[in-house]
């Protein structure tokens, strides 16, 4: 009993700290309710040559938050990895959010400030991620990542399994229908294509790199935004990470088609983050008062979609955007970043927290989450090996090398993790859409046109329809059943929440009226999968519907 009250005193406490910590750093949110300006600051005219931000690097906390997010995850790890406590949610996902990014942070740091203890953890990273490379790949572009972390690998330590390992992924990215080059699981296989290309010259990879380039603006919005799941909706978070991944693949290889988008991410980045690092979700519409337009994938009309508010990642691709254009939006995004961090550790969220009975709550209440640790560990430490002023970065990490209680020797000790904090409620979400952005381009540019004319003709009867999915939530499996308007072609497949197709349960001609498909609950190689939410995604006759499933353990 004793041990328990503890725990949850050190709960508690943490808990009281971090929201301290958000008040000194906030004075607006001592308002009882208040809520953020509609009206944040818009877009930031620039002149590279004469930099707003050159004084304030004086006093630039990033190179001090890294080597504390560095003592963090050496003194937690295991083989060289700290893990994170969902592991058996989902391995795939958890291993890409974990092993991977903690692999790539140590890639970009070690390109930086060369350290042998790096470039050992690099190794054990990627040989973690090659003991289970059948557990840890998906089968989708976003394998891209997976392949981009094992050509890092390679080029710091030479090791061939490495390379072996990546071309084996870039094989699997090349068989993957071009359909599914889109968004941001596109740009993941678009890292690994330009990468390996820049380390082998490869021109097969070069070429996929480009084509998968290609298509993406035909999904940015005017306002310089990208969506995440739906049709014209608008996503901050995933803008932001978009931006990050093209940032990489500039540094890879350059593309005409690169420029322009980050021109427009960073325009609607810097519309969405005020003054004093804080994220805006809503603003008001340009054409008529009294109008509300949201900025996140539900709020704008993804009701399929998860919470992508208030995660404390977001802060950390924001830091690389601004610091890559040398945009002032960037110091006070990093000292917004620095409130929310205790001793180089995130929680998941910072705000708009999942309520408990929401399926998506596992991923987003984790007080010490590993997962976003890692994914800033990532994101910052690209921001350092982007600047120029190497020399000067290398100085300030070697000052506290005498200093440092990390050894380059020892071993690390045994990792503790502390799990749950109280939630607070989120906003309602958004009437269901029926129709789901999964391979399609074809909307961007109507998303931002006038709208067309109301049509006299009644609204037509959509091609296919889920008519029941029997039961839902299950444990065991689900009866999928669907109505189809006429005979032809019907594809039904089964997707993760990161946009991963986990299994194709059917592909073939089919009769119209009420028909039944089973999923039992396995990917396409027979492994159970993880509980938690998944989507039923039916296609027939140029129509797309979506459906939501619950897995249950």
């Amino acid at each position: 009993m004793g041990a328990r009250l503890l725990d949850g005193f050190a709960r508690d406490a943490r808990w009281v700290g971090l929201t301290l910590a958000m008040l000194l750093a906030s004075p607006s949110v001592l308002r009882a309710g208040a809520q953020p300006s509609p009206n944040p600051a818009g877009p930031i005219e620039h002149q590279r040559e004469q930099d707003p931000t050159r004084d304030l690097r004086r006093h630039d906390p990033l190179v001090a938050m890294v080597r504390r997010v560095d003592r963090f995850l050496w003194r937690h790890s295991v083989g060289g990895v700290t893990p994170d406590s969902r592991w058996a949610l989902n391995p795939t996902e958890v291993a890409r959010l974990t092993a991977t990014c903690q692999l790539l942070g140590y890639a970009e740091l070690n390109s930086v400030v060369p350290r042998r203890r790096f470039r050992t953890t690099i190794g054990q990273c990627a040989d973690t991620l090659l003991s289970r490379f059948a557990e840890v790949r998906g089968g989708s572009v976003f394998d891209g990542m997976l392949g981009y972390a094992m050509l890092k690998a390679y080029e710091t330590t030479g090791d061939p399994r490495y390379l072996a390992a990546a071309e084996d992924v870039i094989a699997e990215l090349t068989a993957i229908p071009r359909s599914e080059y889109i968004l941001n699981g596109g740009l993941m296989a678009a890292m690994a294509f330009a990468e390996h290309y820049r380390l082998t010259g490869n021109t097969d990879s070069e070429a996929l790199a480009r084509l998968v380039l290609a298509g993406e603006p035909a999904f940015q919005h005017a306002d310089g935004s990208f969506p995440h799941w739906c049709s014209c909706t608008r996503d901050i978070s995933y803008t932001d990470w978009m931006s990050m991944e093209l940032i990489l693949i500039q540094r890879a290889m350059d593309d005409p088609h690169i420029a322009p988008m980050l021109a427009g991410t960073l325009a609607f980045m810097e519309g969405r983050i005020d003054d004093q690092g804080h994220t805006h979700y809503e603003g008001p519409c340009p054409d008529y008062p009294g109008c509300v337009i949201e900025y996140y994938s539900r709020g704008s009309g993804c009701s399929i979609d998860t919470e992508t508010r208030g995660f404390t990642n977001e802060p950390a691709y924001s830091a690389l955007l601004f610091d890559h254009f040398h945009s002032p939006r960037y110091a006070p995004v990093l000292r917004f970043l620095h409130s929310i961090e205790s001793n180089g550790t995130w929680a998941d969220q910072w705000d708009y927290f999942v309520p408990p009975l929401d399926p998506y709550y596992p991923w987003a209440s984790a007080d010490t989450s590993v997962i976003n640790i890692s994914i800033n560990f990532w994101a910052l430490a690209a921001t350092l090996s982007g600047r120029e002023d190497r020399k000067a970065i290398e100085l300030e990490w070697a000052r506290d090398d005498a200093d440092d209680a990390v050894s380059e020797d020892a071993d690390p000790p045994k990792p503790r993790f502390t799990q749950g904090r109280p939630p607070r409620p989120r906003a309602g979400v958004a009437p269901a859409v029926s129709r789901m952005q999964i391979a399609s381009s074809e909307i961007a540019g109507a998303c931002d046109s006038p709208p067309a004319p109301a049509a006299a003709s009644p609204p037509a009867v959509a091609a296919v329809a889920f008519a029941a999915i029997t039961p839902n939530p299950s444990r065991a499996g689900f009866e999928i059943r669907f109505t189809a308007s006429g005979a032809g072609p019907v594809s039904l497949s089964i997707y993760d929440l990161a946009g991963r197709r986990v299994r194709e349960l059917l592909a073939e001609e089919w009769q119209p009226g009420e028909n039944p498909v089973e999923w039992d609950g396995r990917d396409s190689a027979g492994r159970r999968c993880g509980g938690g939410v998944y989507f039923a995604a039916l296609r027939h006759a140029g129509d797309l519907q979506v459906a939501r499933l619950l897995l249950l353990h």
